[in-house]
């Protein structure tokens, strides 16, 4: 854990949103009881203090140092609403991108009510992961460049609650059979940016 909590910090500094949701994971299940109490503590401990503390250094050894070059300055709920718009494969101009940030809000929030009503603590985890950590982050950092890259690492944890939310959706039957073409839908839709991709690369890097 540790080790992978350092990695994660060093390919990325936005890990820390990760970082942040595991500690809160954490503390639901050590609140949840089970083993003794002091077990539980150090275990809690052990775990998260270290995954916290090499992001406070690497910020202060390296990451205020950095400086953003420069680039377009979007509003914020731009900027959502068009990471919204690639998490679903839809057109990232506006109307679609901002329907693209309901689908996305409904999916936490229903996905979220269906992990809790199991009775686990994973239903804490996703609405850390994907709004209050990465809204912590924002509102600390205060970024003056926003770009959509800064919350691909949500992105890998939200298809894990949209799969959650579809897989348990199949009774009416014709909800199944929406959910399904919404899904071939998206994928197509990806496939529309992906395709270039592959055919030509991310900035024409071999060419240069």
């Amino acid at each position: 854990f540790w080790v992978a909590s350092l990695l994660g910090v060093l390919s990325h500094s936005t890990f820390v949103i990760a970082s942040i949701a595991f500690l809160m994971l954490h503390l639901a299940s050590f609140f949840q009881g089970g083993s003794p109490y002091r077990r539980r503590l150090a275990g809690f401990l052990m775990h998260q203090v270290p995954a916290l503390a090499f992001p406070a250094v690497w910020y202060l050894i390296f990451v205020r140092h950095m400086e953003v070059g420069g680039g377009p300055v979007q509003p914020v709920h731009a900027v959502l609403a068009e990471t919204a718009a690639y998490l679903l494969g839809l057109p990232t101009h506006a109307p679609w991108s901002y329907l693209a940030l309901v689908g996305v809000v409904m999916t936490i929030v229903i996905g979220t009510r269906r992990l809790r009503q199991d009775g686990g603590t994973e239903w804490v985890f996703f609405p850390v992961m994907l709004v209050l950590a990465p809204a912590l982050v924002l509102l600390v950092a205060r970024p003056k460049y926003l770009y959509f890259r800064y919350f691909i690492l949500c992105f890998p944890f939200f298809y894990m609650l949209l799969a959650c939310v579809i897989s348990r959706a199949t009774r009416p039957r014709p909800l199944f059979w929406l959910l399904t073409l919404a899904v071939l839908l998206s994928i197509a839709g990806h496939g529309t940016r992906l395709v270039p991709l592959l055919a030509k690369g991310r900035g024409h890097y071999a060419e240069a």
